[in-house]
């Protein structure tokens, strides 16, 4: 079963775990923390750790919300976690026509993170984020279509968002990337406009 994984040290080995988020990077993460858990906790058995993994929930890290369209929510922001929303993508995303909404922080490297979706995103709507921190929308939309992105930028998130809602536009695929900040605003516009 390829949602399944195994943790294994000297010592102990731990088949059958699972993940309620998706992505090879994730379970690296879960091994992490199991490795450091049984340092902090050496009574720890096997099956509390199964079970605390698979009710495990990280809001904002591949959040997969379902709609017309669905919403991917992920809060990569550098070129190592772009790269990993790519792989999520080409493996659980095949042939869906992707409509993003990204917003960066200008101490990142925004070329080499939105390189990494050049072949999987179809258009991208570019936002500023609220942070003085944020790349202005205009500035982001630049290095978008020097990546060769079909982008344009969006006066206001309010306006990204209901286009990403938007059921006649084309897209079978809403993606929020590109911030912690980002991920927020989206859920938090999401439940004032009451999708569920």
């Amino acid at each position: 079963n390829e949602s399944e994984f195994a943790y294994q040290e000297s010592g102990i080995a731990i088949p059958s775990l699972t993940l309620n988020t998706s992505g090879k990077h994730q379970r690296d993460n879960a091994a992490a923390a199991i490795c450091a858990a049984r340092r902090l906790y050496p009574t720890l058995d096997s099956d509390a750790i199964r079970s605390r993994l698979s009710n495990c929930t990280v809001a904002g890290r591949q959040q997969l919300l379902p709609g017309s369209p669905d919403i991917l929510l992920d809060v990569a922001h550098n070129p190592v976690s772009f790269r990993a929303l790519a792989e999520t993508l080409r493996s659980g995303c095949p042939n869906r026509r992707i409509l993003a909404v990204i917003g960066m922080m200008k101490d990142k490297d925004a070329t080499a993170s939105l390189h990494e979706l050049r072949s999987l995103v179809n258009e991208i709507i570019v936002v500023k984020v609220n942070s003085p921190r944020s790349f202005a929308a205009k500035d982001l939309c630049e290095i978008a279509q020097s990546v060769g992105f079909n982008a344009r930028c969006a006066d206001s998130l309010d306006t990204a968002f209901a286009l990403l809602h938007n059921s006649q536009g084309g897209h079978d695929l809403g993606l929020v990337a590109g911030s912690f900040y980002l991920a927020g605003d989206y859920l938090t516009w999401r439940r004032c406009a009451g999708i569920a």
